[in-house]
């Protein structure tokens, strides 16, 4: 059963539980409630977020989702720069995946020197998502720079690994570029 059920008593705040069933129907519901539940479990203690059962869901099921090859240029390369923080990453890469936007696109993770599992779990991925590590920690904004030049694709979309979307988020970015560049 995919996704998960969420931790035992975790509730969305009613807005945004409203949000998503008005938006996206009762079916998507238990997706983000599981993907915050998470988040809020081990956000106190994401060093044993690592080695968690949880951990290992959200790397098959990104996987899982990440085999689909891009023909050609992606219409979108999405950056998310990271430093450690494996829970959030997971979590954003996971929400962009199951979000199936209708443009290509590539997931490319700016690692600046992680010491957690982020590149073991990122490699274990694979497909759609790379994991771009560098050799020294270069701050934000030289992470940022350095893995846009390794992007490939039409448009460059930045994420914080924080950040958890919902369906329609790409396509709406792409479209707007589209017609307005």
């Amino acid at each position: 059963f995919w996704p998960p059920r969420a931790l035992e008593g975790y509730w969305l705040p009613q807005r945004l539980r409203d949000f998503i069933i008005d938006r996206y129907g009762e079916d998507r519901l238990q997706l983000y409630v599981w993907l915050f539940s998470l988040v809020d479990r081990f956000a106190e203690s994401t060093g044993s977020f690592d080695q968690s059962p949880e951990c290992q869901r959200l790397v098959a099921r990104a996987s899982q989702l990440a085999r689909t090859p891009v023909d050609g240029r992606p219409k979108a390369s999405i950056i998310v720069p990271v430093y450690n923080n494996l829970l959030y990453t997971l979590t954003c890469v996971v929400s962009v995946l199951e979000s199936a936007p209708s443009h290509s696109f590539e997931i490319l993770i700016g690692d600046d020197g992680s010491t957690d599992a982020t590149a073991e779990a990122i490699k274990a991925i694979g497909g759609l998502v790379k994991h771009v590590r560098h050799p020294a920690n270069l701050g934000f904004l030289g992470n940022c720079n350095a893995v846009a030049r390794r992007a490939s694709g039409e448009h460059l979309v930045f994420l914080n690994n924080d950040t958890i979307v919902f369906s329609g988020w790409l396509d709406a970015l792409v479209e707007t570029l589209d017609q307005s560049p």
